[in-house]
């Protein structure tokens, strides 16, 4: 779904054939992560909040260094 922040509610509900109160079922599950893949990060319920937040800087480090200096690394 391009541009789904612009989409409302029930618009994002219909595209994806979901009902609110249900959620999705598990074969919609299976093809979406079959299509998508899975949740890039995983946190760890025993990790600090801190360990957490320093994970998800590091996985995010390398995408938005480029942006911050103009070039490539």
């Amino acid at each position: 779904m391009d541009s789904s922040f612009l989409s409302s509610t029930e618009q994002a509900l219909d595209h994806f054939k979901v009902d609110e109160h249900q959620g999705l079922s598990a074969q919609q599950v299976q093809k979406a992560t079959e299509r998508y893949g899975r949740n890039g990060t995983v946190y760890l319920l025993s990790a600090s909040p801190l360990q957490n937040s320093a994970e998800a800087l590091r996985q995010l480090y390398p995408k938005i260094l480029p942006h911050l200096y103009g070039g490539s690394y």
